[in-house]
């Protein structure tokens, strides 16, 4: 029922910004980014869960714990990314938003590159040698 309250909450700062949007937009900005904050950061308690099912999930089939650190930081990443770009767009900066979106795709190709390498590695210890 949490969706509820979250969403609710979302509309109703929604609405408000609206309504001061007309008579003050710089204020109708920030409270708009201040209710994005708070929204975020409520998601991210909401995320311990996740963290623990992954967890579990990483024990019983004997994954490394550093691939599940990737795959958190790179989804972190992605929605930092996303949030941080909305942002720019809401206040007309849409050139801005695209080169945030863009450092957030290179930003999870960096955090991705040591999970890729080790899979190559794998792959390539498969392949039969070939010796010439």
């Amino acid at each position: 029922m949490a969706i509820f309250q979250f969403s609710a909450f979302a509309l109703l700062a929604t609405s408000v910004v609206l309504l001061i949007r007309s008579y003050r937009p710089e204020i109708a900005l920030q409270v708009s980014i201040i209710t994005g904050v708070m929204l975020l950061v409520y998601l991210v308690t909401q995320v311990s869960g996740v963290l623990d099912s992954l967890r579990a999930l990483a024990e019983r089939y004997g994954l490394s714990m550093s691939y599940i650190g990737i795959l958190v930081r790179i989804i972190g990443i992605a929605y930092l990314a996303q949030f941080a770009g909305e942002i720019c767009k809401d206040a007309g900066e849409s050139a801005m938003a695209s080169k945030v979106e863009l450092g957030g795709r290179i930003m999870i190709l960096a955090a991705a590159l040591p999970a890729a390498v080790s899979l190559l590695e794998l792959v390539a210890s498969m392949l039969p040698v070939n010796n010439k």
